[in-house]
């Protein structure tokens, strides 16, 4: 008996994120944030299931881009306007993370990042991820140094601790 033959090519099932059965449409987008980079040529795709009405599509689809990287640039616009949408709170990790992921490309994200790290409504969590996001994008920015300049005085002590560079036990880890 002889082996398979060997799989030289992968393609992801992006057929499965426009199914109409919302189970097929969750566990294609867990698939594909598993894939990581190995999805990269799907990009298109993901940036269509972000419009999903489910909430868990959407939150595997921004795991997926994060997971990517640079390599999800494409993706960047959308993700800056998902910033506005006032029901961003669903999934704002999950949005501050992809960013996060993406790089310098989402350089285009600074100022919306600046104003979520600037809500002292915000959960610590999520300021700290933002200002993550921001350091990752990129340092020497205007936005970055802005926000690196208030957390230094600011009232939570995780948030001044990231800003110097002192890890404490509320930090999620970096990438």
């Amino acid at each position: 008996m002889g082996h398979p033959p060997a799989i030289t090519e992968f393609a992801p099932p992006t057929a499965a994120l426009r199914d109409s059965d919302l189970l097929v449409r969750r566990v294609a987008a867990e698939a594909m944030a598993s894939l990581g980079s190995k999805a990269q040529g799907v990009v298109p795709e993901l940036v269509i299931a972000l419009k999903d009405s489910d909430p868990k599509v959407r939150n595997y689809v921004l795991e997926s881009l994060g997971f990517m990287g640079a390599n999800a640039a494409l993706a960047v616009p959308v993700l800056v306007e998902m910033m506005k949408d006032p029901e961003a709170s669903d999934y704002q990790l999950q949005l501050l993370m992809a960013l996060e992921g993406i790089g310098k490309p989402a350089a285009p994200a600074l100022p919306s990042l600046l104003s979520v790290f600037r809500d002292k409504d915000a959960v610590s969590w999520i300021r700290q991820s933002a200002l993550s996001a921001m350091l990752r994008i990129d340092e020497p920015a205007k936005e970055t140094q802005t926000a690196l300049n208030e957390a230094r005085t600011d009232r939570d002590d995780s948030i001044r601790a990231m800003a110097t560079g002192r890890r404490t036990g509320n930090q999620r880890g970096g990438k």
